[in-house]
């Protein structure tokens, strides 16, 4: 088969040594297909679990909004379409006056929908509510696989370090509670560690076709989301400029083609599914480019300082194992070097995915909108540096590693996944009781955050399965009286017939001023006394409210809805607290009492 290598071949020694470790590589490869089929089975047994106990609370709105509200519509035929998927062009209009949202992700959980349509089994509500997540799964337990795959490619040779970098990416704070989760971030995530397993990342390269593979992943991803152009883009000019140095011209050209012709049929890819999607000619990027970009609707959803990333986002994503993330980038930006001395498979592959990692922490932070989950690209390659930390920072007795090596060899393939990630905990205990600790303190706030903003989700599946609220179109509404967005929709209703409204926050599209622009939601806010004074009408038809406690804290407000007739009916916990103190409290189902409906 035809390489894609770098060579440095002026003498014989490194050719040598190139040659022992491809023939090593070859037989790792097997080694790790017949065991990659057990391991991935028990990861995505793991994924599935941890999506059943996550998609029942809240993390951010688009894994709703932006995702499964647009499946459901494409399935069912109604749910609520935001701004981002609104087709206002007229016959004359640019491309980029479009929508800026491709269908590409919400596709992917339409199949589901259907089969759940088409076997009746659309009535459960759970079911409705859970299998969506299970779909996510399967991607977020192939992003485990190829995390703990890259880190064998890279990390010392001995697995080890791999398994002590798939156990910090298992009990990861950050990816316990987003990993499953609906966004498009999350595939993002998996597609991009997949490709940077199939990139050239050393001298020695790889195949023509695993670069293909790489590049059509990495073209993929930054068709779910264009900021991964800032991590992809580097890594083709590094190995670009490795092949002019070594003066591999042809390769130059078969790499210009090969991005082109990945960049290409992406491009087709996304243009046939979303002039199909929107009915007519539609290429998202182009829009997306100049909404959030160029005129910078983004900054309406908040901005932060350059800083954020640094002093706000690897601290919440990082948590406790931070110092050990920091310490495995440093190692790995100086080529893997530590003062234990373990050997590495390749300082080069680890410098480039540090330097990678750094530039596109850089690159995002330039931009005025920022939010954690930006950084998902990057993260299977921050638990890949704290697994090389943890593992260097053992200082183990060479004698005795190879040892144990020899005598292991034959028996961790044929070792259950559990046992062997438990026996990396106990290794990780006795050597480093400081990280072992800092490692398992992930799983308290875990285990809090499976609850953490689930009223929100659970009082749109209680509505969903009261025949009196789904019939409320020949009664009265439902009105959600809430920050725009806090809860589900459709996704999670499920009721074709419910007349309902909610508080919204469209941005200035108009042209106006992002200093002076106030949204619906603003406006509710500022007083939301004289909003429902003003509302007066919508709120007189309306038969039932969703709000959170802290609304009632105003008295004005408390005084008005009760002379409306609304009283407590339901109410369904949220959190213990929340930095938003629009969002604080339980979250209140208010019904008249004149209501006819049966409760």
């Amino acid at each position: 088969m035809q390489q894609l290598r770098v060579r440095h071949s002026s003498n014989g020694d490194g050719g040598r040594s190139a040659q022992r470790r491809s023939v090593k590589e070859a037989v790792e490869v097997g080694e790790g297909r017949e065991e990659g089929g057990g391991l991935f089975v028990w990861l995505l047994a793991f994924r599935a679990l941890v999506s059943l106990a996550t998609s029942r609370a809240a993390f951010a709105p688009d894994e709703h909004w932006q995702s499964l509200e647009v499946a459901h519509r494409i399935a069912f035929g109604y749910g609520y379409q935001t701004w981002e998927w609104r087709d206002k062009r007229t016959a004359a209009s640019a491309w980029s006056d479009g929508p800026i949202r491709t269908v590409l992700y919400p596709a992917l959980f339409v199949p589901v929908y259907v089969v759940l349509k088409w076997t009746a089994l659309d009535d459960a509500t759970l079911l409705l509510s859970l299998a969506p997540g299970l779909v996510q799964a399967v991607f977020a337990a192939i992003g485990d696989l190829y995390t703990f795959k890259l880190a064998r490619k890279v990390l010392p040779h001995d697995d080890e370090a791999a398994w002590t970098t798939l156990l910090a990416n298992l009990l990861s704070l950050y990816t316990l509670h987003t990993a499953t989760r609906t966004l498009s971030n999350s595939l993002e995530a998996t597609l991009t560690v997949v490709a940077l397993y199939y990139f050239p990342l050393r001298d020695t390269g790889s195949t023509a076709s695993s670069l293909r593979i790489s590049l059509v992943l990495f073209a993929l991803a930054a068709a779910l989301r264009p900021s991964n152009v800032a991590l992809s883009l580097p890594l083709v000019v590094v190995l670009l400029a490795r092949l002019v140095r070594s003066g591999s011209h042809s390769r130059v050209v078969e790499l210009g083609a090969s991005s082109l012709a990945a960049a290409l049929l992406v491009s087709i890819v996304l243009l046939i599914a979303d002039s199909a999607f929107y009915g007519r000619s539609t290429f998202t990027p182009l829009a997306f480019l100049r909404r959030n970009v160029l005129e910078g609707i983004s900054l309406f959803y908040g901005a932060s300082p350059f800083h954020f990333y640094l002093t706000s986002g690897l601290p919440l994503v990082c948590f406790t194992t931070l110092p050990w993330t920091l310490l495995g980038f440093w190692q790995a930006l100086n080529g893997g070097d530590s003062s234990s001395g373990s050997p590495t498979k390749n300082n080069e592959s680890l410098a480039t995915l540090a330097r990678v990692t750094l530039l596109f922490v850089a690159g995002m932070s330039l931009l005025g909108h920022k939010e954690q989950r930006f950084l998902q690209p990057v993260v299977p390659l921050l638990h890949l540096f704290e697994g090389l930390a943890l593992y260097q920072s053992d200082e183990p007795h060479p004698r005795r590693e190879e040892k144990k090596k020899k005598n292991s060899n034959d028996h961790d393939a044929k070792t259950p996944p559990p046992q062997r990630l438990l026996r990396s905990l106990a290794r990780l205990r006795r050597r480093q009781p400081w990280a072992y600790a800092a490692l398992l303190a992930h799983l308290i706030p875990a285990a809090y955050l499976f609850a953490h903003g689930g009223g929100t989700t659970r009082v749109m599946e209680h509505l969903s399965r009261r025949d009196d609220v789904t019939a409320a179109a020949a009664h009265g509404q439902l009105g959600v009286l809430m920050p725009c967005h806090s809860t589900p929709w459709q996704s999670h209703l499920h009721a074709p017939h419910l007349s309902a409204w909610f508080i919204t926050c469209e941005p200035p599209l108009a042209g106006q001023d992002l200093a002076t622009y106030e949204d619906e939601s603003d406006v509710f806010y500022k007083d939301p006394s004289a909003f429902l004074v003003a509302d007066d009408q919508r709120i007189q038809a309306t038969s039932h409210l969703v709000v959170f406690e802290s609304l009632l804290d105003d008295d004005r407000v408390h005084r008005q809805l009760s002379e409306q007739g609304f009283v407590v009916h339901k109410t369904f916990w949220n959190s213990l607290w929340h930095p938003d103190s629009r969002r604080r409290g339980r979250v209140l189902l208010l019904q008249r009492k004149d209501w006819t409906g049966s409760t």
